[in-house]
């Protein structure tokens, strides 16, 4: 005689395990659409984090994207990213170009560079350490090997002198390529009272802001001169007093800088 008290417990924890799958599927799904509701409110928010260096770099590829009349850089070198994140940063290189060379756009893009350009980028984990010393650090080494491969480079840099000298190489080919693309590239070196630029001027401080600004309309920005836990932290904003602060800020920097041309470019 079948065992119908089992069979009906059975049967019944069965439907129950199955209401409780069913209960926490619809939960996972409510969940998923409230994280994807909050990040599309945080996304709205007039300013926002969004990530470390060289994470960023995917927000400035949107910008050069949606660039359709400027797009204004004020930074510490033009192969920003290159060392950290080559491929995006050659995937950020040829948004820039392609916002030029787009018939529809012809997008005016400014680089404006706030002192000599710097092997390594003021807002890297990597900035201020010498070659040997970043060697102990794997991250460093994963780095390295990545970007002696995307720039199709054999020969190890074994000191830092040599280090420098390939960043500082490569940075001048980058920058060749863009004022081939169209890019107006200035460098702002000093500044003399009444806010002109020139070698007689004093000499500038360390930029401790960095941003990227399109059409006065959106920005990304970051403060490179903090501590070690903080530098790189970078935003996108909005906010129409902050973009005016950049805009201004860039205006009269760059009045007061002197245009890069092919034949004057200086090593960092």
């Amino acid at each position: 005689m079948p065992d119908w008290v089992g069979i009906v417990s059975f049967v019944i924890g069965l439907v129950a395990a199955a209401v409780g799958l069913v209960a926490f599927i619809v939960q996972l799904r409510h969940t998923k659409r409230q994280n994807a509701k909050m990040e599309i409110l945080a996304s709205e928010m007039s300013t926002h984090y969004i990530g470390t260096f060289p994470k960023h770099l995917m927000d400035i590829i949107d910008l050069a994207d949606r660039a359709n009349r400027k797009l204004c850089i004020m930074a510490d070198c033009v192969d920003y990213g290159s060392f950290s994140a080559p491929d995006i940063h050659q995937r950020s290189l040829d948004a820039i170009v392609k916002c030029i060379r787009e018939p529809q756009r012809k997008v005016q893009v400014q680089i404006l560079l706030h002192g000599q350009p710097t092997p390594i980028s003021r807002s890297s984990q990597f900035y201020g350490k010498t070659f040997e010393a970043l060697r102990e650090d794997g991250h460093f080494d994963e780095c390295l090997k990545s970007y002696l491969k995307s720039h199709h480079q054999t020969a190890m840099p074994t000191n830092d002198a040599e280090f420098r000298q390939m960043l500082s190489q490569a940075h001048q080919r980058f920058e060749y390529e863009l004022l081939d693309a169209g890019v107006e590239i200035n460098r702002l070196t000093a500044v003399e009272e009444g806010g002109q630029g020139g070698s007689a001027g004093q000499p500038l401080e360390k930029p401790g802001l960095f941003f990227w600004l399109e059409d006065d309309e959106a920005a990304v920005f970051l403060f490179a001169l903090t501590t070690d836990k903080t530098r790189g932290l970078a935003f996108r904003t909005r906010d129409a007093a902050l973009l005016k602060i950049f805009g201004s800020t860039f205006e009269e920097y760059w009045n007061a800088s002197r245009s890069i041309r092919k034949g004057t470019l200086t090593a960092a």
